[in-house]
Formats: C-alpha cells, structure tokens, sequence
C-alpha cells in the first residue's frame, strides 16, 4: 500500500475514535446530568415534605396551645367555682348579725328614747342572750336591755331571730334622761347565746345623741 493510503487509513480511525469517544462523553455528559436533575427533584421533594412536615408541626402546636388555652380557662373555672362554693359554705356556717342603735320619739311615749335593732343576716337562726350599753362612767359601766317592741312586744331576753328577721329592744329610760350618761356612752354590745358578741357605735346614734345633748343644753338655764 501507498503511503498515502496508509495515512488515510490512520486518519479515518483516528476519526472513528474520536467520534467514539465524543459520543461516549456526550453519553456520560447526558448521565450526570440526569443524574444532576434527579438529585435535584430529590432535593425538591425532600424540600416539599420538611415543609410540609413543618406546616403540620405547626399547625399541631397551635392546636397544643389552644388546648392549653382551654385547659387554663378550664381551671380558672374551676377555682372560681371552688371560691364562690367556699365563700357560700362560709357564708352558711358565719355569725352575720346588723345592729342599729338609735333615738326615736313616739314610740311608746312622746319622750325620746333609745332603741336598738338586731338584723338577722345570717342563713340560721340567732338566739339574742343580751344587749348592754357600755359608758365611761364608774370604770367602765354597763346598762342592760330588758324591753322589746315590735315582735313579741313582752317579752325579755333571750329571744331567738330567724334568718332575715328582726329585734327591735326598747332602751333604759335613763340612758335619754340622764344627759351625763348619754353623752358616755361608748358603745353597744350584742350577746348571742353561742357566746359571740358583736359591739358597735353608729355615726347615727352619734347624731341622735349629739342633737338631743345640743337641745337640752339649749333648754338648761
């Protein structure tokens, strides 16, 4: 053979080589990036599924602290149930007693006199033992309530007051009489037979006591 010939043939396998050779990368080129493409789709769906997983993870722990929410309300109604059923059992079992003293004319004579209310406040019945008018006079002096009016009008002490009623006592005669006596008085105290006694003034028998003590020094020579 020519030597050209020869070189035609060497050149035509070259050729044929590298045409082999491009084609196989072009192959291998097509495979990574395939390969490229699907770990991308991977990453997208892997991507998608954390999101979706976060949104879920989201939405559970919202619905977490909306139970949480409920189960707080829940218990703040449950202790504000449990202090108003405390607060009414209390309210059952305690001593609640109103007492007001006061001058009144036209009572039983056209004459002030003193007189004292006991309001039953409490959800049983109250046994009144006795009521004293405490003065400053003599170390300390107390007068006793013996006279009633209104319910039971003769009757003494002690007398029983059911739940919302009322004991109206009648007063001393002295204790309007005598100016010395009205002006030391200090209080009244209210004697139950279960032994809880209850002392008061009022700012009403101050004013009652005030105008008559204002009167009769006007009236006094």
């Amino acid at each position: 053979m020519s030597p050209v010939v020869d070189w035609l043939s060497a050149a035509t396998a070259a050729s044929v080589v590298a045409a082999v050779v491009s084609a196989l990368a072009a192959l291998w080129a097509i495979q990574v990036a395939r390969d490229a493409n699907r770990r991308a789709d991977d990453a997208v769906e892997a991507a998608r599924v954390a999101n979706a997983l976060a949104a879920e993870g989201n939405t559970l722990a919202k619905e977490a602290n909306r139970h949480s929410e409920e189960a707080r309300d829940a218990a703040k109604g449950a202790n504000t149930i449990s202090e108003r059923a405390l607060h009414l059992q209390e309210d059952q079992t305690r001593l609640r007693l109103t007492i007001e003293p006061r001058i009144a004319t036209g009572v039983t004579t056209e004459k002030p006199q003193a007189l004292l209310t006991v309001i039953n406040l409490s959800s049983f019945p109250v046994t009144i033992a006795s009521v004293r008018c405490r003065t400053s006079l003599n170390g300390g002096s107390t007068l006793a309530w013996l006279r009633t009016i209104g319910i039971n009008p003769r009757r003494e002490l002690p007398i029983r007051i059911e739940p919302r009623d009322s004991l109206t006592l009648l007063g001393p005669d002295e204790i309007v009489e005598d100016l010395e006596l009205l002006a030391a008085i200090e209080s009244f105290a209210v004697l139950t037979s279960c032994g809880e006694e209850i002392e008061v003034l009022t700012d009403a028998w101050k004013a009652d006591s005030a105008r008559i003590l204002a009167r009769r020094s006007v009236a006094t020579p």
